[in-house]
């Protein structure tokens, strides 16, 4: 990995990168980032949601130093996915004992039938399936599966985050995007307001990734805060900002079919949902941007998004295609562009990983394979990336 002083592609304008969530799928995405760094590409603000404020917030804190995160992500795939570990005990305490009790036969079943169960063995097992569903029943009362601790073990101990350097008013701006419960609403949180100390940034890291039920929602200021879930581009559109770049990974960057679906559970389907509707957001977002002048890039062809800017997904060459604007949001329409901002050569450029890695999932991933699969498709992403974004600067 490389870090030139500067950049060979002449820049105009201010520019925003910003970076999803995804749960574990930042593994993937630092590999997308790591191709601003090695091209020098100057960013005026990193705006994040979820667990993508991980990476923004050690790409600011080590000043882009790709070998210092490459080390700390590989020592976070060392420890396993331990994060989303209570929830998947969880899940499989579900499929034990449904898995059990289909098996057993409840037909005129009564204590006296207990007792007469073949042997001690059986016996056993159906006092733990018992005691697995009391587990259960006990969890499904709380308006939670998990705690913030895992949270704060992987901000604090794994990843290290030292939030007094991130409120440096020398590096870029770190935004963090929380959804507001209370006042119903999305919360953009700045580096720069003065109100965000290093403690209140974080805890709005740890609210940011507060994805309910399964984690515990956040208090800040008395108010309720959750996942973010989206990024908010409206407003770097509306005060034009010259380049906007979007790095994604996961299900966000990859289409649904009826085949993928079919062989899903119900949690798979209700992460599908929750990304689809992801996808709107950002779709009624790119839009907007087109319908001020931005010209929309992406590289990946198989992507979700392309289709926006691109009517023949199939294509080859991402570059220069008309475009079809659908209809805009209210809350997008109300925005106004400042008069006097130019409408040319503005872009967005949507980075999304095109070789995803095999056994990585929004939860977890095989620690067996992780490593290896973390040099190869990682290696293979940046390149592409490095590639796109070059092409996309220039063009």
């Amino acid at each position: 990995m490389e870090s030139p002083d500067k950049c060979f592609i002449k820049q105009t304008g201010k520019t925003l990168v910003g970076i999803s969530g995804g749960g574990y799928s930042i593994l993937e995405i630092f590999w997308l980032t790591a191709a601003i760094a090695e091209l020098g590409v100057s960013v005026d603000v990193i705006q994040t949601v979820s667990s993508g404020a991980l990476l923004g917030a050690k790409l600011i804190e080590t000043n882009f130093n790709l070998i210092e995160i490459n080390k700390i992500l590989r020592k976070v795939i060392a420890g396993g996915p331990n994060v989303f570990k209570e929830l998947y005990e969880l899940i499989n305490s579900v499929e034990m004992s449904i898995e059990y009790i289909s098996k057993f036969n409840l037909d005129g079943l009564t204590f006296k039938g207990i007792k007469k169960l073949t042997n001690f063995k059986e016996y056993a097992n159906l006092l733990e399936q018992m005691q697995r569903v009391k587990g259960l029943l006990k969890a499904y009362q709380k308006p939670y599966l998990l705690s913030h601790e895992p949270l704060e073990r992987l901000i604090d101990e794994d990843l290290q985050i030292d939030f007094t350097k991130l409120v440096n008013p020398n590096l870029p701006e770190l935004q963090i995007i929380t959804r507001n419960e209370t006042r119903c609403g999305p919360t953009i949180w700045s580096t720069r307001d003065p109100w965000v100390s290093p403690n209140i940034l974080r805890d709005v890291m740890v609210g940011t990734m507060c994805l309910v039920p399964a984690v515990e929602h956040k208090i800040i200021f008395g108010e309720v805060h959750t996942d973010g879930q989206e990024l908010i581009l409206s407003e770097f559109i509306a005060e034009g900002y010259q380049t906007i770049i979007v790095f994604f990974g996961g299900q966000l960057a990859r289409t649904l079919t009826e085949e993928i679906v079919s062989k899903q559970t119900i949690l798979q389907r209700l992460i599908s949902n929750f990304h689809t509707t992801i996808n709107s957001r950002l779709v009624e977002e790119l839009n907007y941007a087109h319908a001020n002048g931005y010209k929309i890039f992406c590289n990946n062809p198989d992507s979700v998004i392309s289709k926006i800017d691109n009517p023949d997904p199939r294509s080859d060459d991402p570059f220069n295609k008309s475009s079809k604007i659908s209809h805009l949001p209210k809350y997008l329409k109300d925005i106004k562009r400042p008069e006097g901002i130019e409408k040319q050569h503005k872009k967005v450029i949507l980075i999304t990983p095109k070789y995803p890695m095999p056994n990585l999932g929004l939860l977890g991933f095989n620690k067996e394979t992780m490593e290896k699969d973390f040099d190869i498709f990682g290696k293979k992403n940046l390149e592409d990336a490095k590639e796109f974004l070059t092409k996309a600067l220039l063009t």
